[in-house]
């Protein structure tokens, strides 16, 4: 175990809906994130109340939760950059 090397990572999650993927994989792909985890939410409340998905016109009505770990420098690029997307 002595040669376990630990760097310290943020986790980063987004809730989009499935139209805005590409919008948030393409920022995560500009800031050079070594990878990403999309995964598709059936249903669940928020703001807007409860909500279920549907399955249609190629899954863009659905909401989609991507998630990335990334060195901590690369947070606030990220956040800059999903400004527009909640403002």
């Amino acid at each position: 175990m002595d040669d376990l090397v630990l760097h310290p990572m943020k986790e980063v999650k987004v809730v989009v809906s499935g139209e805005q993927r590409k919008l948030v994989t393409d920022l995560l792909d500009r800031i050079e994130a070594t990878g990403y985890t999309i995964i598709a939410i059936t249903a669940g409340k928020g703001h807007g109340g409860f909500q279920e998905s549907h399955f249609m016109f190629g899954g863009t009505e659905s909401l989609e939760m991507i998630l990335t770990v990334v060195p901590e420098e690369k947070v606030e690029p990220i956040l800059a950059g999903l400004k527009t997307l909640f403002s």
